[in-house]
């Protein structure tokens, strides 16, 4: 091949080395035999995928200890030789299920030390690291000290980790954008330090416990799930740019000043646009449990018009899975004091019925 031809020659180590995060880590380091420029550019790789599979190149699901010591010594080492910023660094030990993006199986067998964890975080958080992944055990685990000092995260998912005690110097991730915690020990002290980011756009809390009254106040704040694992007594959203709310299992929320009782069980999507003026509402009567829907609310369709009457810029509404009434004639009757009450209501999606009035512009 003459030198023109030779395109990889002419690219920047940078590049290669993002160009080398798209391969398995283990492929990455094999490439350092190519040439002498080739030695060390594995240490430049940006993005970091840490799992057995990427270093053994095969994924044992009963692995004896020694080799569990083994794949935590190479990962050491191969952090001593790095030498770049990370963009991306994943400890990812678990597969997810296409039947529900919010359930994951993480592999039981596979257990990392603390002492190597919290190594690698600490060597992630002086790498300046953005996006972070971190979920290396079964069991619930203490969460690394140093993910506090990661002050330039703008992405963050753990999983399986106890936060009930903060740094008393931790100022907060004010880069953060999107965070994701499943199965996580909160207290309301300790989900404020990551709900309270000023450019925090997406928060995601599934299955996760030890919250009572949690306060979300994200000023830039669009999209919110809280999933919790047992009933929380109160939720206070103060997220003025908030467009669409998930929640289950909570008893009272207060919402941008708007409040929900009674139905905060049922209430899975709301789309808010401007402030209070709530344009979509999603109501979801059940949730789905284990490959069944379990009914979360009992309301009558005498109550249900008192909840949605305040709702005056309402222009879709949708309810499934569930039906209030069981006659047609009440149905029918329930659409016409729908209409009645929500002026602006174009569009009406139940079980068994589907009414639009007009095109959205």
């Amino acid at each position: 091949m003459t030198p023109a031809a030779d395109m990889f020659s002419t690219l920047p180590d940078p590049l290669l080395g993002l160009i080398l995060s798209k391969i398995p880590i283990r492929e990455a380091v094999r490439c350092s035999i190519l040439s002498k420029r080739w030695r060390l550019l594995y240490t430049q790789i940006p993005r970091l995928t840490l799992t057995p599979y990427c270093i053994l190149g095969s994924m044992n699901k009963h692995p004896d200890p020694l080799v569990i010591a083994k794949v935590e010594n190479i990962i050491s080492n191969f952090l001593v030789l790095h030498s770049t910023d990370l963009e991306t660094f994943h400890l990812p030990n678990y597969t997810s299920r296409r039947k529900s993006r919010w359930v994951y199986n993480v592999n039981k067998n596979w257990k990392f030390s603390r002492q190597s964890v919290w190594k690698w975080v600490r060597y992630a958080a002086c790498r300046n690291v953005q996006r972070l992944t971190l979920c290396t055990s079964y069991e619930m685990e203490d969460v690394p000290p140093a993910l506090f000092s990661c002050a330039q995260l703008t992405e963050l998912k753990l999983f399986n980790c106890i936060i009930t005690r903060i740094p008393p110097r931790f100022s907060g991730f004010n880069h953060l954008v999107t965070s994701f915690f499943w199965k996580i020990e909160f207290t309301d002290e300790s989900l404020s330090c990551f709900s309270h980011c000023p450019f925090l756009e997406k928060l995601e809390i599934v299955d996760s416990f030890g919250l009572q009254k949690p306060v979300i106040s994200a000023p830039n704040l669009t999209y919110l799930v809280l999933r919790a694992r047992k009933e929380v007594d109160v939720l206070i959203v103060n997220c003025p740019k908030l467009i669409t709310l998930e929640a289950c299992k909570i008893r009272d929320s207060r919402v941008n000043g708007i409040l929900f009782q009674e139905i905060s069980n049922a209430v899975r999507y709301l789309e808010i646009q401007s402030g209070n003026s709530v344009i979509v509402l999603r109501l979801e009567w059940a949730v789905e449990e284990d490959d069944l829907w379990v009914e979360t609310c009992n309301l009558s369709a005498e109550r249900f018009l008192e909840f949605v009457g305040p709702f005056k810029a309402l222009r879709e509404l949708s309810i499934p899975n569930w039906s209030m009434v069981q006659e047609e004639n009440e149905m029918v009757e329930l659409i016409h004091k729908l209409f009645d009450t929500l002026p602006n209501l174009e569009r009406l999606d139940m079980p068994g019925v589907f009414v639009l009035v007009r095109e959205f512009p």
